[in-house]
Order: C-alpha cells, then structure tokens, then sequence
C-alpha cells in the first residue's frame, strides 16, 4: 500500500461525513440521491472501505462535492469552490 492511498482511505470518511453534515442530509438522504445502500456509505464514512468509482463518479455528477478534496484533501470541499 503507498503513502497516498493510506492517506486517502485514513481520512475519506471523514471528510465524507463532514460534508454530508455540512449539506444536512442524513445518511438515508444521500444513499438514495446515489442510488447505493446505506450501509456502503456508513461503511465508507467510518473508514471500513473505500468508495468505488462508480460510486465516486456519482458523489461528482449528483452532488457539488469535489472530489479531489474528497480523496486528498486539495482543493475547496465543493465544486463551486465554496467551503473548508
């Protein structure tokens, strides 16, 4: 395992959850605006596994997260460079 993707699998979820928190959308909220179970996304949220791309390409086409934050933590938290 590299460097980075430790770094991204330690604080994926976090950062995850942190945004969905900041969007106010609970947990059944967000599943079901991507189509996914709730369980993958509690999973992905406490760090148990990484996102698939699928479901990375759907947090960039159904939500304004930006994904490079997401993964790595450059950039704004949203697409239209708003936020932490």
């Amino acid at each position: 395992m590299t460097r980075k993707t430790s770094v991204i699998k330690s604080d994926l979820g976090e950062r995850l959850r942190r945004w969905r928190k900041l969007q106010k959308l609970t947990l059944t909220q967000l599943a079901k605006k991507l189509g996914t179970g709730i369980t993958t996304l509690s999973e992905i949220e406490t760090n148990k596994t990484l996102p698939s791309l699928e479901t990375l390409a759907r947090l960039h086409k159904k939500t304004d997260i930006n994904i490079f934050w997401l993964m790595f933590k450059e950039e704004s938290m949203t697409q239209n460079n708003e936020g932490a």
